[in-house]
């Protein structure tokens, strides 16, 4: 049975009486070149061997997405989990906390009350460790966030330049019929979600952040985003209405551009908005400006993660199976619109009827090519 936790087991799992392991402590001052092709191979042929429990089984699918996705200080923790639960045969557990505590929040954008704990060694202290300081953030911030992100990003949004429809008249003039303008929202990169829960969901908010921390460790260590800072300028960017949408589902996404500071790639996959196309620029790169030195521009980091589970999600199908569970559930108006809709449950009350997430992927048409850039 995989190791989650449970609202019964909020109160009675005693994870301060973890004893860390040597091989559980930060790795993100390493350097990159620390993840060695050797331990990927290793890591690799750990899942060559793996042998799945049943038809549906999906976990080398998972894992080796994530091992092909990651930034390098990220592949090299996974590595190093895949051959410490390959050896204690937990395979199938590494694979669930990757989807569960990660993969469903990240793209539901909801809280669950269910999630499965890493395997291994040390993940109950580290959970404990980032539980002693996690806070909420405020709904109320939301409004000056917007202000700041319109003044850095000059009212526009940065993936089509498309001008606010409520930019300044200094900004944009109304006799210049050239200028098209539009209804613009303040986008989070990572999601609002992350930083919105009780105190009865510490636990698993803080079980999703030692995840996410543990795949992207750049995030804690350089960028320092946390519950409580999520409505940080650097978290935040200015896009169309529907591209905001977009962005959140992860159908698009802005690649950071190796060796060139400030500027992306546009990566869109299936069920990305064409009517858009048209603004993009041709080539598919667009290069950000800030326009107000006083708010930090939107971090490479965390749009470089967004865009590598952006990767993950379409390359295992679990994006779509998603998708699929969210938009049923929405028809029959079983999500709260706050976003208080205990996602996890949902999607587990679905497994038997889809033959689909979180155990049952391999019945998805994987989406998993590298996807092109937006002129091709």
């Amino acid at each position: 049975m995989p190791r989650g936790i449970g609202l019964r087991e909020l109160r009675s799992i005693n994870i301060a009486t973890t004893t860390p392991n040597p091989s559980e402590a930060d790795t993100s001052h390493q350097d990159p070149v620390s993840t060695t092709k050797s331990t990927q191979e290793l890591a690799e042929k750990m899942l060559n061997k793996y042998v799945p429990e049943d038809g549906k089984d999906d976990t080398d699918i998972v894992l080796r997405s994530f091992l092909g996705n990651l930034p390098d200080d990220g592949r090299w923790n996974i590595c190093s989990d895949i051959l410490e639960c390959a050896a204690k045969g937990k395979l199938r557990e590494l694979r669930g906390n990757l989807v569960t505590a990660l993969l469903l929040p990240i793209k539901a954008r909801g809280r669950t009350l269910v999630v499965e704990i890493s395997p291994r060694n040390g993940a109950e202290a580290n959970i404990n460790e980032i539980g002693t300081y996690l806070e909420p953030s405020s709904r109320k911030d939301q409004a000056d966030l917007k202000r700041s992100c319109l003044r850095r990003d000059n009212h526009r949004c940065l993936a089509t330049g498309m001008y606010d429809t409520n930019a300044p008249s200094e900004i944009v003039s109304e006799e210049m019929e050239e200028v098209q303008t539009a209804f613009t929202e303040c986008a989070h990169i990572i999601p609002f979600s992350f930083g919105d829960f009780t105190e009865s969901q510490s636990l698993t908010t803080a079980t999703t952040w030692d995840t996410l921390y543990r795949c992207f460790p750049s995030i804690r260590s350089q960028v320092n985003l946390g519950s409580s800072t999520i409505n940080d300028p650097s978290n935040a960017l200015t896009l169309l209405r529907d591209l905001h949408k977009s962005f959140g589902s992860f159908t698009f996404a802005l690649e950071p551009k190796q060796d060139e500071q400030d500027v992306y790639l546009m990566r869109r996959y299936r069920k990305f908005p064409t009517m858009y196309l048209p603004l993009f620029p041709k080539d598919g790169v667009v290069k950000l400006t800030n326009h107000d030195p006083s708010v930090p521009p939107p971090s490479p980091t965390l749009l470089g993660a967004h865009a590598a589970i952006a990767k993950v999600l379409h390359a295992t199908g679990l994006g779509e199976a998603i998708d699929k569970i969210m938009e049923e559930r929405k028809d029959i108006g079983c999500l709260a619109s706050d976003g208080t809709t205990d996602v996890e449950a949902l999607l587990l009350i679905q497994l038997e009827r889809y033959n689909s997430i979180p155990f049952q992927p391999r019945q998805i048409q994987s989406q998993g090519h590298d996807p092109p850039n937006l002129e091709r």
